[in-house]
């Protein structure tokens, strides 16, 4: 049996602007496109940041002329609309997958009585950046979505919920090329945050099993997620890889966990520029966490949506749909689900490194490894960014750094 759940992690839209209204309406009917957004939501203005060195690896770039906005709609019903314009004088590339427009749900920051309210929707794994999966947002042009939160957060009790929109990190399955870059709002002027009501009639669960009915099973001959003879023996050459990259992850304990990192300074360079991890104890969790890691990947079990489609269970915005091609389009695997795991056909197209390090992402959201995040997802309350010892990704970016050709002695 072969084992991990599958990342959620961001993706990419990029066109013209009248192409993005196309393509958006299509894949979103919720969405709209507004010419300029509306007074008395409140709105905070991003803030310029780019400037020499730091552009010169791929990824988000704050920029100050994006504006995003947040107000409750529909009393009882949780539901809030998000606004992202343009306030400047020049298009800007916008990455919309990780924004609420374009599937992420996470980001924002829920509570009830002080509490923070758990995010229970989908996880989506994305493959790399892509011009053709950008989108261009013009001067003056807004998009906008209705987002029902009940359908992703824990909302079960009607009352009062604050709501407060978490910056996405612009982190990504897989390393972004250095010279891809998209506009992302900064929110130096404070996050918007509003309050929701959800009423008796709202609180429902959401749909928590969509996936899991029809992941776990591959019995049957005809189930069209069932994976080929060749589909498995990849999938089975990952999760051997990924074992070799946690084993010698563990074979290294004594040397990552040391009170001191200073005679492997490249290695200490690394726990650092991709987790954080920098104290002992924050060191002697992220090896911790690769053991339960490990331990996880095991019981996991797929399912193959084949090129042309077809497997309409997973779900999004309370909509049930074709997992890949239609719900998360650009996604290397979805799961709703720890332990069950759509893989998607852009899975199969990843080199064999990056695949086994995709494992290993999904693993570590499942319970009992620590329950790493997606940005901003919370950890005990607190929005999780990149680099970070409770991120999916830097356990995913760090996994394969003590295996040869890289080791974790120097």
């Amino acid at each position: 049996m072969w084992g991990a759940d599958r990342i959620l992690c961001s993706g990419i839209l990029f066109g013209s602007g009248r192409a993005v209204g196309r393509v958006l309406a299509a894949a979103a009917p919720a969405l709209v496109l507004l010419a300029c957004g509306a007074d008395g939501p409140q709105r905070a203005i991003a803030a310029s940041s780019c400037e020499g060195d730091g552009c010169s690896g791929g990824g988000a770039v704050l920029e100050e002329s994006l504006a995003v906005e947040l107000s409750p709609e529909g009393a009882g019903t949780g539901q809030v609309r998000y606004v992202l314009r343009n306030d400047g004088p020049l298009p800007q590339r916008v990455l919309l997958r990780e924004t609420p427009i374009g599937g992420g749900a996470a980001a924002f920051e829920v509570r009830r009585d002080g509490e923070p309210v758990p995010y229970i929707g989908p996880f989506v794994a994305w493959a790399p950046p892509s011009d053709a999966a950008l989108s261009s947002l013009e001067s003056g042009q807004s998009v906008s979505k209705l987002v029902d939160l009940t359908k992703v957060y824990d909302m079960t009790r009607p009352g009062q919920y604050s709501v407060k929109l978490l910056q996405l990190s612009g982190t990504t399955s897989q390393e972004t090329p250095q010279d891809q870059h998209w506009a992302a709002p900064a929110m130096s002027e404070g996050a918007p945050q509003v309050a929701v009501s959800v009423d008796v009639e709202h609180a429902t669960v959401p749909a928590r099993g969509s996936v899991e009915k029809a992941v776990i099973i591959q019995i049957d001959p005809d189930f069209i997620g069932n994976c080929s003879v060749p589909q498995q023996g990849i999938l089975g050459d990952a999760q051997d890889l990924s074992f070799r990259f946690l084993s010698d992850i563990e074979a290294a304990r004594s040397t990552l966990t040391a009170a001191s990192v200073s005679s492997i300074p490249v290695t200490a360079g690394r726990l650092l520029s991709i987790l954080n991890a920098s104290s002992q104890s924050d060191r002697t969790f992220v090896v911790d966490t690769y053991d339960r890691i490990h331990t996880a990947l095991v019981p996991t079990e797929y399912v193959c949506e084949p090129p042309e489609g077809g497997l309409d269970f997973c779900t999004k915005d309370g909509v049930t749909g074709d997992c890949c091609n239609v719900l998360f389009d650009g996604a290397t695997a979805v799961t709703n689900q720890p332990r069950n795991v759509v893989l998607c056909p852009l899975f199969f197209q990843q080199a064999p490194n990056n695949r086994a390090r995709i494992l290993i992402h999904e693993a570590s959201h499942q319970a009992g490894t620590g329950g790493a995040k997606d940005p901003p997802a919370e950890f005990n309350g607190v929005p999780t960014s990149f680099p970070g010892i409770h991120t999916a990704a830097s356990y995913e970016l760090f996994s394969d750094k003590c295996t040869s050709p890289s080791s974790c002695f120097q």
